[in-house]
């Protein structure tokens, strides 16, 4: 995850995630985008054209980094999610 190096015109001192500066409505399509690749629930997705975004997008998507940027509405949504990902990970690779 890249380190947080952006500011709101309200946030004075400190550094918020880049993804908190587009909205909620894009950062509800980010996150939903990536957990349509992590996910692979859909028949295209699971191609072996997607193989490599599918793996980088299942290794964020169930990242703790990943869970600590999102707020309000989405993350409620998907931080269960992230972390039944990250313990499906954890258990393919014992």
């Amino acid at each position: 995850m890249p380190v947080y190096d952006c500011q709101r015109s309200f946030d004075d001192t400190h550094t918020v995630p880049a993804l908190w500066l587009a909205g909620d409505r894009a950062q509800e399509g980010y996150v939903r985008l990536l957990w349509r690749l992590a996910s692979q629930k859909e028949k295209m997705i699971k191609d072996q054209l997607f193989r490599k975004s599918v793996s980088e997008a299942k290794a964020i998507f169930a990242s703790k980094e990943f869970r600590d940027i999102l707020n309000g509405e989405t993350g409620e949504d998907y931080d269960i999610l992230s972390k039944s990902m990250e313990q499906e990970l954890a258990k393919s690779r014992k």
